[in-house]
């Protein structure tokens, strides 16, 4: 599927760079969506009030685990096998057990609302990227990444991920720094059309 759509999407850039006309013309520009995520402010604004959540979430978790582990430590001082002995070891693999559901339910949580967060946000830069393309006449906007080779260093998948790519070349088509600014951005823009 990932094959198919970057051979449409390959093909509708040949189309477009070739002069091909429909009715008169197409308009394509570039957006480079990782770096609207970066440099949002609401996006990283929620995502750094999460994180806070998340660190306080963790450390109820970790204080937690210590009470049970404290508990735990007093077994030592019953008789393996004694009524106080199994009372305790009882208490304390039920404690650990819903601790463990605890934690893997808040997890699921967090993710959830990561993903929320995400989706808004990527709904709103495409309600965004909509209004502008169509106040400047562009016909289709292609998602691409400005990292430049050189920018991966030695990790295989990010040179993967930009070998792969399906711009290779652009002059001035990027309209990321014009979205970024309609969103509330303020970041630098290197190589930005704004129309």
């Amino acid at each position: 599927m990932k094959t198919f759509l970057r051979a449409i999407t390959i093909g509708l850039m040949l189309l477009a760079a070739q002069g091909t006309t429909w009715g008169q013309g197409m308009n394509v520009a570039l957006l480079d969506v990782g770096y609207i995520f970066k440099n949002h402010p609401g996006f990283q604004q929620q995502m750094e009030s999460m994180k806070a959540e998340v660190a306080k979430i963790e450390q109820t978790l970790k204080q937690q685990q210590q009470q049970i582990q404290a508990a735990a430590k007093k077994i030592s001082m019953h008789k393996p096998g004694s009524p106080d002995y199994k009372r305790i070891e009882e208490q304390t693999t039920k404690q650990l057990a819903d601790l463990k559901v605890k934690t893997q339910l808040q997890r699921k949580e967090i993710m959830e609302n990561e993903a929320k967060i995400y989706l808004a946000t990527y709904n709103q830069v495409h309600s965004v990227v909509q209004g502008f393309a169509k106040k400047n006449r562009i016909d289709l906007v292609l998602r691409y990444g400005r990292e430049a080779a050189s920018d991966t260093g030695a990790d295989p998948r990010g040179t993967l991920k930009i070998i792969n790519r399906p711009v290779i070349y652009h002059e001035q088509l990027d309209i990321s720094g014009a979205i970024l600014d309609q969103l509330g951005g303020v970041a630098a823009r290197p190589g930005a059309v704004r129309k």
